[in-house]
């Protein structure tokens, strides 16, 4: 009952019309977990899916985390999904095993593991507030407005609650103040 995602304040702007963005989701259909849930063109834009079902590489260890300075996660599910997974680094393993009918209904986050997990961090180019598609950089201001880029977001789906919400403002998102002579 924890989810990843995106959730916006507001309603998103500039952004290309329905049939572009089902046609977009079609292409990424198979990347994505069945429990895959979205609306980008409410009044509060979201799209949210199991938390353990959406990191591209996820590992909980006892004590002392692996260092990410090489920014490579190393896979390891073995303390949650049981011996015979130790040192076996397969996503889609863990994916296909927490994607089945009910699979997620008796796990839980256990608080004396340390969880590390990679959510396509690669693709966002932060100092410019830009989302890079390889091809072409998409400025989030455009369609963001006002308001910050969860960076990361964790949350129980039966309470509500936020387990962690991380907010990225950039310089872009933050009106100017015209009061004091253009100058913010």
């Amino acid at each position: 009952s924890d989810l990843f995602g995106q959730e916006f304040n507001g309603g998103l702007r500039n952004i290309p019309g329905k049939w572009l963005i089902k046609w977009a989701f079609e292409l990424l259909k198979p990347r994505l977990p069945k429990s895959f849930e979205s609306d980008l063109f409410g009044q509060k834009p979201y799209f949210l899916s199991p938390l353990v079902l959406t990191a591209q590489k996820m590992r909980a260890d006892r004590g002392e985390p692996q260092a990410v300075t090489d920014f490579e996660i190393e896979e390891e599910m073995g303390l949650i999904l049981g011996e015979q997974y130790i040192g076996k680094n397969d996503d889609k393993g863990r994916k296909k095993t927490f994607g089945g009918a009910g699979a997620l209904a008796n796990t839980y986050f256990d608080t004396d593991l340390v969880y590390t997990f990679d959510y396509f961090q690669q693709f966002l180019r932060s100092d410019q507030f830009a989302l890079d598609l390889g091809v072409k950089l998409l400025d989030l201001s455009h369609y963001l407005g006002e308001q910050p880029l969860l960076l990361t977001m964790a949350k129980d789906l039966e309470s509500g609650e936020y387990l962690w919400k991380f907010e990225l403002w950039h310089e872009r998102c933050v009106p100017l103040d015209t009061s004091r002579n253009g100058k913010a």
